[in-house]
C-alpha cells in the first residue's frame, strides 16, 4: 500500500465492485472523461476481473487515510516494457471528496510508484474537453501540455478538444 497524509493507494477489493460499477455508469463522471456509454455487468466484470491478468495495467483504489473509505481509483495503462512508458487516468468518484487535494496526493503517490517500482521514464495522460481544475492538478504535479487534438471527442452532444500532457522522469 502506498500511504500519503490524506489518501492511500492500494488494491481494488471485491467489495469495491458495486461502487466502481456505479461510478462507471454515472453520467456526470463519464462526461468528465469522454462520451457516456452504459456499462453492463458483463463488461464491468471483464474489466474488474481482468485487472490482475493484464501486465500492461496497474489499478489502485484511492482510499481516505484513517477510515479507508473508497474515494476513487487510479489506473496506469498501456505500460510498455521496452519504451518504459505508461498512461495515467484518475477518478475521484465521490463529489464531496473532489477539490480537496485527494486526487493531487494520489497522483503524486502514483508518479513515485511509476518511477521507483515500474521503472518508467515517461507518463502521459489526456484531458477531455474543458477541465481547468484537472489541468491545474496535472501541471502542479509536473505534467506539461504537449499538444491538442482539436474536436477529437464527442461528449454530451458536442465535439470537444483533447489536451495531451506528459511527464518525463527527472523533469523539474
Amino acid at each position: 500500500m502506498l500511504i500519503g497524509t490524506k489518501v492511500c493507494l492500494g488494491p481494488v477489493l471485491t467489495e469495491d465492485a458495486p461502487k466502481l460499477l456505479n461510478w462507471q455508469n454515472s453520467l456526470g463522471l463519464c462526461h468528465i472523461n469522454g462520451a457516456y456509454r452504459p456499462c453492463d455487468q458483463a463488461r464491468f466484470d471483464d474489466w474488474f476481473f481482468g485487472i490482475a491478468k493484464d501486465n500492461s495495467r496497474v489499478v489502485f483504489s484511492i482510499r481516505r487515510q484513517g477510515d479507508l473509505q473508497l474515494l476513487g481509483y487510479l489506473q496506469i495503462v498501456d505500460i510498455h516494457p521496452v519504451h518504459r512508458t505508461g498512461e495515467l487516468g484518475i477518478l475521484i468518484g465521490n463529489a464531496d471528496q473532489q477539490g480537496q487535494g485527494n486526487g493531487q496526493e494520489a497522483l503524486s503517490l502514483a508518479i513515485t510508484f511509476c518511477w521507483r517500482d515500474l521503472n518508467l521514464q515517461r507518463l502521459s495522460l489526456c484531458v477531455v474537453g474543458e477541465n481547468p481544475r484537472a489541468i491545474h492538478v496535472y501541471q502542479k504535479s509536473g505534467f506539461v501540455m504537449e499538444g491538442l487534438r482539436r474536436r477529437a471527442a464527442y461528449v454530451n452532444s458536442s465535439y470537444v478538444d483533447v489536451t495531451l500532457m506528459g511527464l518525463l522522469r527527472g523533469s523539474p
